[in-house]
């Protein structure tokens, strides 16, 4: 069973947040200082750690984790006014989220890292020998999966020469954001401003519109281009579209708490170029394989 370890000196705070994150996938435990959640990674493999944004940041947890367990992913529980997460980001954590999100948010964040994490045995390597190759995939309007395209990508990307497992996850994250957007807010046109209500509003709204037209036959084409240098993503919804530039900008805090912002600089910061076209129901991301070992 995977193991989860969550970091946090406020002992009410975190004994809430085990509560929160119970599951039947993983155990989770709590390290109530920064020598103790030094002492638990040091003593133990952890599938992931869930850490308090003043223990990762100011109190220097993200430089021990740097330093001696470089590819264990972080999760980064923030307060909605904090100004610190593109440096959580730099500093090494996979991702950030509000320490008051939902359970629901909450579970699918950790299942979500865990799936893009997990390492398997796969075939045997045959990057020498390889030149290029194109995928194109059809799915249809299922979060669910989401993780399935990702992890297969995933494979593609290795065999292409992305061995570092944690430059791999990140690009599997930065396409599974592009993945929930194309079918979530693209195909099934729910906002994410529900998301932010910390109900299940908006996890509502997905079932209901996935099951009424025009809604329920919409699809996503997901066509991958792969170099011995370049990936290249091409995701297209039949949705609507938007208006490009009324983006929120990514680097704006106010913008970053909230889960749209989070997914844009996700998606910025973990491939090399991310455009859309002109209708905005089509992005391309970009991610050099370069030097990626």
């Amino acid at each position: 069973m995977n193991s989860i370890l969550i970091a946090d000196d406020n002992a009410e705070r975190a004994g809430a947040l085990l509560d929160r994150i119970k599951s039947d996938a993983w155990s989770a435990s709590i390290a109530p200082s920064l020598d103790a959640a030094r002492a638990a990674i040091d003593a133990a493999p952890f599938a992931l750690l869930l850490s308090d944004s003043a223990l990762w940041h100011k109190a220097g947890l993200a430089a021990h984790v740097a330093a001696h367990h470089p590819a264990l992913p972080v999760i980064v529980l923030t307060a909605r006014e904090d100004t610190s997460l593109v440096q959580h980001l730099q500093l090494g954590a996979m991702t950030f989220i509000p320490r008051d999100a939902g359970r629901r948010r909450l579970l699918e964040t950790i299942q979500s890292l865990i799936d893009l994490t997990r390492h398997s045995p796969y075939r045997d390597r045959v990057r020498n020998y390889l030149r290029s190759a194109e995928v194109e995939l059809g799915i249809g309007n299922d979060p669910a999966a989401i993780a399935t395209v990702v992890g297969y990508l995933q494979q593609v990307l290795e065999d292409y020469g992305l061995s570092n497992p944690r430059e791999r996850a990140r690009a599997g994250l930065a396409l599974s954001e592009a993945l929930s957007n194309a079918i979530i807010h693209g195909n099934l046109e729910v906002p994410s401003d529900l998301r932010e209500q910390g109900s299940d509003a908006y996890y509502d709204a997905i079932e209901r519109q996935r099951s009424i037209e025009p809604y329920a036959s919409r699809t996503v084409q997901v066509k991958s281009r792969f170099s011995q240098s370049t990936a290249t993503f091409v995701i297209r919804d039949q949705g609507p579209g938007f208006d490009r530039a009324a983006l929120p900008d990514p680097t704006d805090p106010a913008n970053l708490a909230k889960a749209s912002g989070r997914g844009l600089l996700i998606m910025r910061a973990y491939t090399d170029l991310v455009t859309w076209n002109e209708p905005g129901n089509e992005v391309t991301l970009v991610k050099s394989l370069a030097s990626k070992v």
